[in-house]
C-alpha cells in the first residue's frame, strides 16, 4: 500500500452508556453489602445469644466487607472508564495495540468469533509461533481484554459483529472468522 492508501487508526474504547451502567449496578450491590453489614451489627448488638454475636462479627461481617470493597472497586472502575475513557484497541494497517502491547497483521495467521455459554462473545486473535510482542506506545485500558497467551488475545466484544467483522476488515486481509 501507498501511503495515500492508509486508512486512518481506529480506536475502540469502551461504551460509555455500558461503563455508566456497569459503574451503577456496582454501586448498588456495595451500598446494598453496605446494608447487610449495618443490619448484621444491630442484629447482634441486640442479641443475648453470644453465638451469634460471635458468628455475626467473625463471619458474617468479613465476608460483606469484602463485598463492599470488591462491588465498589469494580463501580470506580467503571465510573472512571465512563468519565476519562482510554481506548482499548488501536487498530491500523501495520496491527493492533493494546495495553498487552503491539502485533503486527503479519503474527496474525487468522481472527476468529468465539462465544461460550453464558460468557460473552469475543474475538480472538491467533498469533503465529514466536510472536514477539512490541511495547505499547500509549496507555490502554484493560477493560475488555479476557487475556492472552503465546497463542492468542482474547477481547470481548465491543460493538455488534457486523461492526466489528466491517472494523477489522478495513485493517486485516488475512483469514476471519466472525
Amino acid at each position: 500500500m501507498t501511503t495515500a492508501e492508509l486508512a486512518e487508526p481506529t480506536a475502540i474504547y469502551v461504551s460509555r452508556c455500558k461503563a455508566w451502567a456497569i459503574s451503577v449496578a456496582y454501586g448498588f450491590f456495595a451500598v446494598v453489602a453496605d446494608a447487610l453489614v449495618v443490619v448484621a451489627v444491630v442484629s447482634a448488638v441486640h442479641s443475648e445469644d453470644a453465638i451469634v454475636i460471635a458468628f455475626i462479627f467473625l463471619i458474617t461481617i468479613p465476608f460483606l466487607g469484602l463485598g463492599t470493597w470488591y462491588f465498589g472497586r469494580r463501580s470506580l472502575r467503571a465510573l472512571s472508564h465512563a468519565v476519562n475513557p482510554l481506548p482499548v484497541l488501536l487498530i491500523d494497517d501495520e496491527g493492533f495495540e493494546c495495553s498487552y502491547g503491539r502485533v503486527r497483521w503479519i503474527d496474525v495467521p487468522r481472527i476468529e468469533w468465539q462465544s461460550i455459554d453464558e460468557e460473552p462473545a469475543r474475538v480472538v486473535f491467533r498469533l503465529a509461533p514466536g510472536t514477539a510482542w512490541e511495547p505499547p506506545a500509549a496507555s490502554y485500558s484493560s477493560y475488555l481484554l479476557r487475556g492472552r497467551d503465546d497463542r492468542e488475545v482474547r477481547v470481548e466484544m465491543w460493538a455488534r459483529k457486523k461492526v466489528m467483522k466491517q472494523t477489522l476488515d478495513r485493517y486485516y486481509s488475512g483469514p476471519s472468522f466472525i
